[in-house]
């Protein structure tokens, strides 16, 4: 059974219920070993390119639940794209998932505010910040959301958060879309509190979805048991529900 842990603090400034409505959970068991954009809709690659170069392969090295998970490498290439296929325009919307980053590794990951459509290459639509993991490889156990204007440069931080190394844990993005605003918690402790939606000149859409990239040489990030709900994710034990697998 997989188990969602309880997200207990509720945001502070925002009124909202707190009934969660899942929208697609995934634990990466049901697909083969290797390149996952064309074995699911919600996972594409940024080039738009099934089994391309930026593609991430699902590994059976390391896993919350079960044996599998998906690995975003030190390969300055993996560019892998997370879609919440609702693509919400209001309300509060909750993207958890549990990761995993050896000692001394790293990783990377930013929510993007607008569609691409199926088959092109992304068009930059970065909001939210660039929430690296060890940004230099020397902070192992640090993270911090990176503001820097050309983004990704790991020089200018406006949020500082820990994780634990060696071992998995739990990453909930709270995002209040009506206020552009979204908190962060790891392992049901608040970091973030309405860190807002501003990045350059960028304009929000939707909530298009997340975007795992090889930020890094010494990135090692490892993602399973994903879950989109709208809502917060409250105390509840369920079975995952019917696959996220899917023909394209």
């Amino acid at each position: 059974m997989k188990k969602i842990y309880v997200l207990a603090l509720l945001l502070g400034a925002f009124s909202f219920s707190s009934n969660a409505q899942v929208e697609l959970t995934d634990d990466l068991e049901s697909y083969n070993l290797g390149a996952i954009s064309a074995q699911a809709p919600q996972w594409r690659t940024w080039g738009g390119v099934d089994g391309g170069a930026d593609d991430a392969n699902v590994v059976d090295d390391e896993a919350f639940s079960g044996l599998q998970s998906v690995l975003i490498p030190g390969n300055l290439a993996t560019d892998l794209m997370l879609l919440v296929p609702s693509a919400p325009t209001s309300g509060i919307y909750t993207i958890q998932f549990m990761a995993y980053i050896p000692a001394g590794k790293g990783g990377y990951f930013n929510m993007q505010a607008a569609l691409t459509p199926e088959g092109s290459a992304w068009v930059q639509a970065l909001m939210g910040g660039n929430v690296f993991f060890n940004c230099d490889g020397a902070s192992g156990g640090i993270g911090a959301i990176d503001q820097s204007p050309a983004g990704q440069e790991c020089t200018v931080f406006s949020q500082t958060f820990t994780y634990p190394e060696d071992q998995w844990f739990k990453v909930d993005c709270v995002y209040d879309i009506d206020n552009e605003v979204w908190d962060m918690y790891i392992d049901d402790i608040q970091f973030f509190f309405a860190e807002p939606f501003a990045f350059n000149t960028q304009v929000f859409i939707e909530l298009a979805g997340l975007d795992f990239y090889s930020a890094t040489a010494h990135n090692e990030m490892y993602i399973d048991d994903v879950v989109l709900s709208s809502g917060v994710i409250g105390t509840e034990d369920f079975y995952p529900r019917a696959s996220c697998r899917a023909a394209r």
